[in-house]
């Protein structure tokens, strides 16, 4: 079953509209942060495809790459296995550990000044 298709979303389709037809599918779809690179590798290659001797539509599957790598995340349906980790990665490997280093260090100088 596809997700209801919109082109490319909130930006130009151009005439790689199906390109971004099948790049929604994949999002709708969903998988691992490993699989919605993948997605977003083939948004890319399928705008450079559809044109490839023009250099504008190189420059523009670049910037819609980067747009999708940086917004894509939260359209983007990730496993629910996957889902926290991958969406809290950053938090969980190094804000949490780096917090709780912190705090520990802090109560140490503060049993020792007081």
């Amino acid at each position: 079953m596809d997700k209801k298709k919109d082109g490319c979303t909130a930006a130009p389709d151009f005439n790689f509209a199906e390109v971004c037809n099948n790049h929604d599918n994949d999002y709708y779809w969903g998988g691992s942060n490993v699989n919605r690179k993948k997605a977003d590798k083939k948004l890319r290659d399928g705008i450079v495809e559809k044109n490839p001797d023009s250099k504008f539509y190189f420059l523009i599957s670049r910037l819609y790459y980067i747009a999708v790598r940086i917004f894509g995340w939260t359209r983007y349906r990730y496993n629910q296995k996957d889902s926290y980790r991958e969406r809290n990665g950053l938090f969980i490997g190094f804000v949490v550990p780096t917090v709780t280093i912190l705090g520990v260090i802090w109560f140490s100088i503060g049993r020792l000044l007081f």
